[in-house]
Formats: structure tokens, sequence, C-alpha cells
């Protein structure tokens, strides 16, 4: 089986970091329910593009790796499965290009997994179609349910800020959640 993974807020705690560094910046927190940080702070999107460009390469370097990820996907692999890391972390006006900063961040917190994908959309359903992805796990909901549209399966993986939203589709609570209900074919596929 071929199982594919966003990095951001599904193997990495993305949210949880960023967050930290923006509110020790003194920018007002106006919404937490919402994975776009435009519609979080009491900012403009020059003042976004500009916080982006100024820390996101750094704090991208630091991000903490989610409970028990190691666990899974090493149980994955030596199970025969391929794990396909794919992640909208290309050249953006706003990120620059953060290629060589996840490969180091992957080697360093141990990631283990099969193939990296920097996606040129945030909309993964062509790199998951491409690569004959099983089940795609990814923290966007609004991106889960387009993925599903266009005939992939795509799990929503729960989050701090999309708590109530990920239950409109298959989600995963944790990645414990995600591994048992993927053996009992809980995702229309059962782990073999």
């Amino acid at each position: 089986m071929v199982i594919g993974f966003d990095i951001d807020n599904v193997i990495a705690d993305f949210d949880k970091v960023v967050m930290e560094d923006i509110s020790r910046s003194g920018i007002k927190l106006v919404n937490t329910n919402t994975p776009l940080y435009a519609k979080r702070f009491d900012w403009t999107p020059e003042q976004k593009e500009k916080y982006f460009a100024d820390h996101v390469a750094n704090l991208c370097a630091k991000l903490p790796v989610r409970k028990n990820v190691r666990l899974i996907l090493n149980k994955l692999i030596a199970g025969g499965h391929s794990v396909v890391l794919i992640s909208f972390r290309n050249k953006q006006k706003e990120f620059g290009d953060l290629t060589d900063v996840t490969i180091k961040w992957l080697e360093d917190k141990k990631i283990p997994y099969t193939s990296l994908i920097i996606s040129t959309d945030a909309n993964k359903t062509a790199e998951c179609q491409k690569y004959n992805v099983d089940v795609f796990l990814d923290d966007r909901v609004d991106a889960v349910m387009e993925m599903r549209k266009n005939g992939v399966n795509a799990v929503a993986m729960k989050t701090r800020y999309n708590g109530e939203a990920v239950k409109q589709t298959q989600n995963a609570q944790s990645w414990l959640d995600f591994y048992n209900k993927l053996k009992i074919g809980a995702y229309q596929i059962p782990l073999q």
C-alpha cells in the first residue's frame, strides 16, 4: 500500500511553533478556528507576508514531531508499505524555497519515509494520483474534501484549529487512531 502524508501539522507541529512565535511578536490573535494565518491575526496581508518571509525557514528547522509519528511510520515501512511525504513547501512568494530545510529537518528528526514530493499546490490531488497513493493524511479539511471529490482517499488529521470541521469527513483523531483505523480498513482499504 502507498500511504501519503502532509508534513506541516500532520508530521510536524508547525501550528504550535508558529502560533507561539507570532504571539510573542505582539500581533493580536483574533480567530483560532481557521488554518489560514491571514485570518487568525489582526494583520494586513503585507504584515503576514513579511512575517513569513523573515521567520518561516528558521521556524521550520525547529519544528517538533507530533506524538507517535516515528512509531507509526516505522511500523508502516516495516510492513512493506510505501510512505510518501507530499508537502506544499515549494518556492512560494512569502516562504522562499524550503526544500533543503525540509530534507534536513526530516534527517535531523529521523523521520522514516520512502519518497518526498514537494507539491506546487496546497491541493495534493495530482501528486496523490500520479504516485498511486491509496490513503492520504492532511490537516486541511478543505483540501481533504477537495481531494475526495477528485477520487483521492484523503483523511483529515485533527489539529488544534480544525476540531469541529474535521468531523465533516473521514478523519483521524491522532496518529494511533489513524493507524488503528487503517488496520481494520476504516479508510476503505485494510492494511495488509
